[in-house]
């Protein structure tokens, strides 16, 4: 009977020719959607209801609410609506919830709201288990409900206050089991409406009963303590000598708590700057026993002293993670890591990342497929390539068959570095625990993993010393995908200082013949580099002192193509000492490799701002081979 030029655009509908009287029916049919509607809201279905209400959406995203009504005395109404917004709103709606619940179950306190009738509309996973109540018995149900009448009389009064909009805080004792009488910390907040009227609160509650049954039993010591001080003062004129001889030893029992307590402080304020300390001490025999493995490895060997030395390579290897890791993790808890942030060009980056990872996946029968841009991004280059490790290793290690891809994205909120693999995936419900220190899936089922479970929360802590965001999703059985997100570089690439040129595989035609100085006072280090770096065809030259540096035409007469130093060297001289030696004599001063078991962001940016690379100990061939295939290839272009 009539109708508006809306609802022809609404349904993409030719209004051509139409004309009162037409078969609405048969106007519908024009296209999918205008079907799919009128199949939706004909009388098929449910023909006794007099209203019907359907949302349907169309292949443009847009939403729409059709409401069919009868009218009296015959006819029907039908309705369209462009709902689109609301629905995006409502969705939108949702996420934000999910991602409240998320941040508010994790945390280790009671979280609940409450509104202005005393009823909690929202509760968190410590608050159920606190009540032991589920979700759904706790919202929309009355505060006595929940607390019982005992409680919530208690409470009415600091309730009261926040109802009038004060913030209130307060602690109360639990007493619903009598052997066990617990006490918590209260916060009620107010909540505002745009009126200033309040119509609910906020409720904060954590558990102190620990730190306030401490606190009473320091007073308790000190009471007694000054009861007994008085005692013994009433009594002076009698007991002088004695009193005197008690004063002086609770004086000596004082200071001994008081040295024991300074040095309790001093071992929880050390323990995690210990294993950081002591990294060259520890991965120093490690990288000579490295060193050793992987030459013996190289050599022609029978079947069974191969799967002795395959076996001895695991276990260092094994070993070496374990040392990096706990290092790491002591690291950052004593706050000793700080980014060096600078601008570089990404595809370098992983370029490196795919030479240097292709071996090891290769190994396993696996594909390492990259996808990547010339793009400039700001971060630590040192730290994310730690990262990028860590995740490569775990996408290697966790994935049987199949191939495992990088890949880059740019987004508005910066350029997303992406590991797919194919592997065993990872379950929906751990995927909030795979961060966290020590924590490994399916540990049982993978025994002949040695892991400590740090890798994946070194990598979060390395992001969040740089600012930048991690993320992950997975199916189980079928893959995962982490992601990490770098800002982009906010300077012109004329600007920037470009990175060292990606490692390529070209080793045997550089290495052949290369004339290497190796610089260390360590001789069981010499000799094994001079085993791994004679298996690669290079002519190695090794020295342990500054005195051997310094002897006439030494180094003129050597000529060195590359140099590799240690930075630890004896009597107190450094890698840097021995490197002003080699600068005064040769000129052009050859490329060199400074080999370190030090962490410390001040030697890296030292080593950068020499034009040095950097290598950490303990050192693993198939890196050195690629550093040095580089720098020697550079050197000669």
């Amino acid at each position: 009977e009539t109708w508006n030029q809306r609802f022809f655009e609404l349904l993409s509908l030719a209004d051509d020719g139409v004309k009162r009287g037409d078969v609405f029916a048969e106007l519908m049919q024009q296209n999918v959607f205008s079907k799919a509607l009128f199949d939706a809201i004909s009388f098929d279905v449910a023909p006794d209801k007099d209203f019907l209400e359907v949302e349907m959406m169309l292949d443009d995203n847009l939403v729409l609410l059709v409401r069919r009504n009868l009218i009296p005395g015959g006819g029907i109404l039908i309705t369209f609506a462009d709902i689109t917004e609301r629905s995006r709103n409502q969705i939108a709606l949702r996420e934000s919830e999910q991602r409240i619940r998320l941040i508010t179950d994790a945390m280790p306190a009671l979280i609940s709201y409450v509104n202005k009738d005393l009823c909690y509309e929202f509760v968190n996973r410590e608050f159920e288990k606190w009540f032991n109540r589920s979700r759904d018995e706790i919202i929309n149900h009355h505060l006595s409900d929940v607390l019982g009448q005992k409680e919530y009389q208690t409470l009415t009064i600091h309730i009261a206050r926040a109802m009038l909009g004060q913030a209130v805080n307060f602690e109360l004792e639990h007493s619903r089991d009598p052997d066990n009488v617990r006490i918590s910390n209260k916060t009620y907040i107010p909540h505002f409406d745009e009126h200033r009227n309040v119509i609910g609160f906020f409720a904060l509650e954590q558990d102190v009963t620990e730190q306030r049954r401490t606190a009473r039993a320091l007073k308790h010591a000190y009471d007694y303590m000054e009861q007994r001080v008085n005692q013994r003062t009433k009594k002076i004129s009698e007991i002088n000598l004695q009193l005197r001889n008690e004063i002086e030893e609770r004086q000596l029992a004082e200071i001994k708590l008081l040295e024991a307590k300074r040095e309790a402080d001093q071992a929880n304020e050390s323990k995690s700057k210990f294993l950081a300390a002591t990294s060259h001490d520890l991965l120093q025999p490690m990288n000579s026993a490295r060193l050793f493995a992987d030459a013996l490895n190289d050599l022609t060997l029978g079947d069974e002293a191969q799967k002795l030395i395959r076996s001895l390579s695991y276990s260092l290897e094994n070993l070496e993670s374990l040392i990096s890791a706990l290092v790491d993790i002591s690291k950052l808890e004593a706050g000793l890591i700080e980014p060096v942030l600078d601008d570089f060009e990404i595809d370098d980056l992983i370029t490196n990342m795919v030479n240097e990872f292709t071996p090891q996946a290769e190994g396993k029968g696996l594909r390492l497929r990259v996808k990547t841009t010339q793009t400039l991004v700001h971060s630590d280059t040192y730290l994310l390539a730690r990262i990028l490790r860590n995740l490569l290793s775990n996408a290697i290690r966790y994935t049987n068959e199949g191939s495992i891809l990088i890949g880059v994205r740019r987004r508005k909120t910066g350029l997303q570095i992406q590991i797919f693999d194919t592997g065993i995936g990872i379950p929906q419900d751990k995927l909030s625990e795979i961060f966290r220190e020590f924590n490994r899936l399916d540990a049982k089922k993978r025994r002949h993993d040695k892991g400590l479970g740090l890798g994946l929360a070194i990598v979060e802590r390395l992001a969040s010393v740089m600012n930048h965001t991690i993320n992950v999703r997975s199916v189980e059985g079928k893959g995962s995908c982490f992601s990490i997100t770098l800002p982009y570089a906010d300077v012109s690439p004329e600007r920037v200082k470009p990175a060292p040129a990606p490692l390529i595989d070209r080793f045997n035609d550089q290495l052949e013949g290369a004339r290497i100085l190796l610089i260390d006072n360590d001789d069981e280090i010499c000799k094994g580099m001079e085993t791994v770096l004679g298996s690669w065809n290079c002519n190695i030259t090794s020295v342990q002192t500054l005195e051997e540096l310094q002897e006439p035409e030494f180094l003129t007469e050597l000529d060195p193509q590359l140099i590799i130093a240690d930075y630890h060297l004896d009597d107190g001289d450094t890698g840097f000492d021995a490197l002003e030696i080699t600068h005064q004599q040769l000129d052009p001063h050859p490329p060199v490799i400074m080999i370190t078991a030090n962490y410390t962001n001040e030697l890296r940016q030292k080593v950068r701002e020499k034009g040095y690379s950097l290598l950490n100990k303990p050192v693993k061939p198939h890196k050195m081979k690629l550093a040095l295939s580089n720098l020697l290839s550079n050197a000669k272009a």
